[in-house]
């Protein structure tokens, strides 16, 4: 069995842009969705699939935000080199959903963030907290780091698979795919609500284990996942950079 593994397909710009704060919104249970807008958002390629980027907060109390504005390696250590004070918090994180200039305004792009609470009750992260309690008008900084799931062009059946975490790259990868493609799409969720709606293929099933019930549910579909019959006898699989949270909770394999 021939196997590929899904390149990084990077963008050529390496240095954030800024943006601004439009809204923030709790979509769930476990889900804070923030949009931001403005600035050089418009700039920002929209390649689908799980394109992910890097996300710069401004520190607490700090007069302003405080971006590299060099390239690569250079604008790396320049942010290593930038007082503590000021220096932005860098995350890493999926686009849920980039909407080009047009009717409806300039261009946006929505962000999930996973709500989780320690034993105290408190929010885990400085993220998560920051997407609750953020507000209009506050600059961001947004750096594209392109998608890591390419698979094959001749691919047409896919197994995609993670936790929470993974959900805004599955709905990205599911949303990108051809009309034709066929799979399963397995996510694991704190909550049954949840569930969130997507557009995928006519011919991708997407089954949502609440956690609860995942260590009872989980195996069975996850071990054994019904794929469609293969349209040619070359197979090829690809898996693309985890991003949870916990290690290995997020794999796509993608066949043909």
């Amino acid at each position: 069995m021939s196997k590929h593994n899904s390149p990084q397909v990077k963008p050529e710009r390496t240095r954030p842009i800024e943006a601004e704060v439009l809204g923030s919104v709790r979509v769930s249970p476990s889900f804070q969705r923030v949009t931001v807008g403005g600035g050089e958002i418009a700039d920002l390629a929209v390649r689908g699939f799980d394109q992910w980027f890097r996300l710069f907060l401004p520190p607490a109390e700090a007069p302003e935000l405080r971006l590299p504005d060099r390239d690569g390696l250079s604008g790396y250590a320049q942010l290593l080199t930038t007082p503590k004070a000021v220096r932005p918090t860098m995350r890493n994180y999926t686009i849920r959903a980039l909407r080009p200039a047009g009717e409806h305004g300039g261009a946006e792009i929505d962000i999930d963030f996973v709500l989780h609470e320690n034993a105290d009750g408190r929010l885990e992260g400085v993220a998560a907290h920051w997407s609750t309690t953020c507000r209009p008008g506050e600059r961001v900084g947004i750096l594209d780091e392109g998608i890591g799931f390419d698979p094959a062009p001749t691919a047409d059946r896919f197994l995609l698979v993670g936790d929470e975490t993974a959900l805004p790259a599955i709905a990205g990868v599911c949303g990108s795919l051809p009309a034709d493609a066929q799979g399963v799409a397995i996510i694991e969720i704190p909550d049954a609500s949840d569930a969130q709606d997507f557009a995928r293929p006519d011919g991708v099933e997407v089954r949502w284990i609440p956690a609860p019930t995942a260590c009872a549910t989980a195996p069975s579909p996850i071990a054994r996942p019904s794929l469609p019959p293969r349209r040619s006898t070359t197979p090829r699989a690809g898996t693309a950079t985890p991003q949870a949270r916990r290690p290995s909770r997020r794999a796509s394999v993608a066949c043909s």
